[in-house]
């Protein structure tokens, strides 16, 4: 005999009813299952190289979030995101071009992948420095600024003391003749390679103190060049005339300079 419950026997007597069928299905009966959220829209991407690019996603309202992807995978994730349309732009890091924005949209309990978005070098300096003696004078470069590009054969450095090119001031450039490793000699004329020191903390003639070198007046030796992992170092030391800033009889004899670059190689 199948036992009936309670509940079911109440509800029986109260209506005077002895329906079987009612009361098997009321044996029968199930509870409802727990009802399972939907998932929220989230945007993921991949970021090469890891590390060259933040991520900033915005919708039409102009609201925005900005996320840094993984530093050694280069994956983002950016969660819980409205269903709607959405503007995705990328800040390079110091080296690299800014790519294009992606445009994409999120789709109720699903993940939108916008793939791998790859950044281009473009030779900028990222890290480095260097020291040299200056009129008997020791300093050294903490700050270095510059770019490499060996297939125009051009490349630029600037040491520093100071932030933003200020305090003592070495500026080495090849115009147009960068091969690599070898010992270039400065000068002034178009395709050769030049050296520059300046001091704006000096001033003549309200301005700061420059000096630029003469034709022979010393040379810079790259002694390690690797254009795939963008590095550059290498010696230096000239003896620099004074620029039409600066009375011609002063002379600035720069010496035991070296420099060492990390720099983001151009793609």
């Amino acid at each position: 005999m199948t036992r009936l419950p309670i509940h079911c026997l109440a509800t029986a007597a109260l209506l005077g009813l002895l329906l079987p069928a009612g009361l098997s299905s009321c044996a029968n009966e199930t509870p409802l299952a727990p009802q399972t959220p939907t998932p929220v829209p989230d945007i993921t991407g991949t970021i090469r190289p890891a590390g060259a690019a933040t991520v900033t996603v915005a919708d039409t309202r102009g609201l925005s979030r900005t996320v840094k992807p993984d530093t050694t995978t280069g994956v983002f994730t950016i969660s819980n995101l409205p269903i709607g349309n959405y503007t995705l732009a990328f800040t390079p890091s110091p080296g690299y071009n800014r790519p294009a924005e992606r445009l994409t949209s999120t789709v109720r309990g699903l993940t939108t992948d916008i793939g791998v978005v790859t950044l281009q070098g473009n030779g900028t300096v990222s890290r480095g420095g260097g020291s040299w003696t200056a009129n008997g004078s020791s300093y050294t470069g903490f700050f270095a600024t510059g770019a490499v590009s060996p297939v125009t054969g051009h490349a630029s450095v600037y040491l520093s003391t100071l932030a933003q090119g200020g305090g003592e001031l070495v500026k080495l450039a090849w115009d147009g003749n960068f091969r690599g490793l070898g010992t270039y000699s400065f000068g002034v004329a178009p395709g050769q390679t030049i050296a520059g020191y300046s001091n704006p903390a000096a001033t003549y003639g309200g301005l700061g103190l420059a000096y630029w070198t003469s034709p022979a007046a010393g040379s810079v030796t790259v002694s390690r060049f690797d254009a795939v992992n963008g590095i550059l170092a290498g010696t230096f030391s000239f003896q620099a005339a004074g620029s039409n800033q600066t009375p011609g009889s002063q002379t600035v004899a720069v010496t035991a300079g070296s420099f060492s670059l990390r720099y983001v190689p151009r793609q």
